[in-house]
């Protein structure tokens, strides 16, 4: 099998060889041409774990200034004027930051704040935990985008199916969706800042799991985020996990089943995601 040169090539292999560090990402695709097929590093490769979150010291309030980065990480490009949906990525990100503040993850008398979203699509609907006790500052960005309706419209860009070797952790499934202009290129996957990385190795991959996808660089997550059908060694405390479905998983493993053009990760017809709906519920 061909080696995916972008995307999941970059992240996943740049992760598991290089420890996470941060790297020259190839120089994005013409949007026109086919991805190539993915080719996921074997687990057992994964060399020093970049430092992780430690959930006993996690501040659940941080203001936006403190959760991102502004400074472009790699090779990220400018971010589109508007989504695929028309809307205007300007505004969607000064609604975000309008917003950050307002979700809060505890009641003024110390009680939880529980968090989910449920996703409407053309194969149906599923909905997601939030887990901001292990990476807050994903859940806030990911709340924020959903009020603004920022994910309205787009679509599963991706849809990951590679066996690897023979052994059963080397397969990677996975659906990938939230790019603003549809593509899933590298560089694109902003509103023109990204979110420090929220990792964690005692909270790993698993059937249902959602995370945020990031290019080559750890620092690169922003808008994109993926749901993990299998186990992903190679991906565990290097890619910030910040859900997991609760209900209709059978409707993500059927967003999976989409068929790709030939030697690429792009669905023939990528799935719609026609809603995210953010709701919530106070501990007891």
């Amino acid at each position: 099998m061909r080696g995916y040169k972008y995307g999941w090539l970059a992240a996943v292999a740049t992760a598991a060889a290089m420890g996470c560090g941060s790297g020259s990402a190839p120089s994005p695709t013409n949007s026109a041409k086919p991805t190539p097929a993915l080719s996921v590093a074997n687990p057992g490769d994964t060399a020093t774990v970049r430092p992780t979150v430690n959930v006993d010291q996690i501040n659940l309030n941080q203001p936006f200034s403190e959760a991102v980065t502004e400074e472009s990480p790699g090779n990220q490009q400018l971010p589109p004027d508007r989504t695929m949906t028309g809307l205007s990525t300007g505004k969607v990100r000064l609604e975000v930051q309008k917003l950050w503040d307002s979700v809060r993850f505890t009641t003024s008398d110390g009680k939880p704040i529980a968090y989910r979203a449920v996703f409407t699509t053309d194969s149906g609907t599923f909905s997601v935990a939030l887990r901001p006790e292990i990476a807050p500052n994903h859940v806030r960005n990911f709340v924020c985008l959903a009020r603004a309706g920022y994910y309205n419209g787009l679509v599963f860009e991706h849809v990951i199916h590679q066996q690897g070797d023979d052994t059963p952790d080397s397969q990677l499934d996975l659906i990938e969706g939230g790019c603003p202009v549809g593509t899933g290129e590298p560089g694109v996957g902003h509103l023109g800042y990204w979110l420090k990385p929220e990792f964690s190795e005692t909270v790993l991959h698993e059937p249902g799991v959602l995370g945020a996808f990031h290019d080559d660089s750890p620092e690169s997550a922003a808008c994109r985020f993926y749901v993990a059908l299998t186990k992903a060694p190679a991906m565990d405390g290097n890619f910030t996990i910040f859900g997991r479905v609760e209900t209709g998983l059978d409707v993500v493993r059927m967003i999976s089943k989409q068929p790709n053009v030939e030697g690429t990760v792009q669905p023939v017809k990528p799935v719609v995601i026609r809603s995210v709906v953010i709701e919530t519920r106070e501990g007891r």
